[in-house]
């Protein structure tokens, strides 16, 4: 599995909600605010199975939490995933108990935070010394944080 299908995954999930609501009719952006926990539920459970499937390799540590992938203590990689996207489902609903309709722009800013800081923990190619999923979390996060100061009329 590629690093970034959780992205594509939910960039693909977002564009078909686009069209559908506009189709319909409907507010894409209440919409996308029911459809938020759910997406943090899925990354839960994906990563956790990615976690099963020992598909993210870590970089080598000894702290005491570390797991034997390729005959090494590594860092479990998809654990901090799937923490941080619980983190995140629990930041959706504490925040929009004081704040409404801010739930996508909550789990997008929290998924390219998890996302680029999980990613030094992670192997794989480098590009300007970061991997492709860090370069996505960058735009993802631009993207959330001013769609959100958009909706909030602060831009």
């Amino acid at each position: 599995p590629s690093s970034t299908s959780i992205s594509c995954s939910w960039v693909i999930a977002l564009i078909a909600s686009y069209i559908y609501t506009k189709k319909k009719k409907i507010s894409f952006l209440e919409h996308a605010n029911i459809l938020a926990p759910g997406l943090a539920v899925a990354g839960i459970v994906g990563r956790l199975g990615c976690f099963f499937g020992d598909i993210h390799l870590g970089k080598p540590t000894t702290l005491p939490w570390a797991i034997i992938q390729e005959s090494q203590l590594r860092h479990p990689v998809s654990l901090y995933y799937s923490i941080a996207f619980l983190i995140t489902l629990i930041l959706i609903y504490i925040i929009t108990r004081y704040k409404k309709n801010i739930e996508i722009f909550t789990l997008g800013i929290g998924y390219a935070l998890t996302r680029f800081i999980a990613e030094f923990f992670v192997i794989g190619p480098r590009y300007l010394s970061l991997t492709l999923a860090q370069i996505i979390a960058i735009i993802v996060f631009i993207f959330a944080l001013l769609a959100y100061l958009k909706h909030e009329k602060l831009m």
